[in-house]
């Protein structure tokens, strides 16, 4: 293999890997449970209800399930039903939950055509900057909720700095469910995963990248 087709597949693999942290660890957190709630009360029929920590994760838990699905989710709730707004905002989220899932596949398969070639001169460099660029679209992500006026995004700054869960309509069981800090502590996980990714990946290059960096140095010069 030449040296600048070696090179070509060294930035393929990089950008993949950057590309599949950021958009596997999306990905991820739709399979969360927990809404992190003790009690709350919702009002059926004209009467107070209690909402127990175990009804609220069941509810969230139908929900999820409904958004996990990559083409179709009818939100079914047992004893509610969302609201024709709530639904449509869901749908909204979910269309980026479906691009990451697009953006993961591709990145996959970009990684395992392009390591199949690297591999013979057993070559992972790539992680480490892979994970580099990882950490850097992270962050490009975050300062893009932080700065933006687009109303998904705003509705998200607003979940995860505030608590406010205005997004959403507040006239059915969804919000009632979510306590202030649910969109903070996915926040929180979704950095963990990235950092966790980051710090694999960083692992495999300095157990076996700087070998195999400078036997190719070696060798081209």
């Amino acid at each position: 293999m030449k040296r600048e087709e070696y090179r070509k597949f060294q930035w393929l693999a990089s950008v993949c890997i950057a590309v599949f942290i950021l958009s596997f660890a999306v990905c991820l957190l739709a399979f969360n449970r927990s809404v992190y709630r003790l009690s709350s009360t919702d009002y059926r029929n004209g009467v107070t209800v209690e909402i127990s920590k175990a009804e609220a994760e069941l509810y969230y838990g139908q929900i999820a399930d409904s958004y996990c699905r990559f083409f179709t989710g009818k939100y079914r709730i047992a004893g509610y039903e969302l609201s024709d707004e709530n639904v449509h905002q869901l749908n909204r989220l979910k269309g980026y939950y479906r691009f990451a899932w697009i953006l993961t596949i591709a990145s996959l398969a970009g990684m395992i055509y392009s390591f199949r070639r690297l591999w013979r001169r057993r070559e992972t460099m790539p992680c480490f900057y892979g994970s580099a660029g990882g950490a850097c679209l992270v962050a490009l992500l975050m300062l893009r909720i932080v700065t933006s006026k687009r109303e998904v995004y705003a509705g998200l700054r607003n979940m995860i700095f505030r608590g406010d869960y205005g997004y959403f309509s507040s006239g059915d069981v969804l919000c009632k469910i979510l306590p202030e800090t649910f969109a903070r502590n996915l926040a929180l996980l979704y950095l963990g995963i990235v950092a966790a990714a980051c710090n694999e990946a960083v692992k495999l290059a300095s157990v076996r990248g700087y070998g195999s960096l400078k036997g190719a140095s070696t060798r081209w010069s």
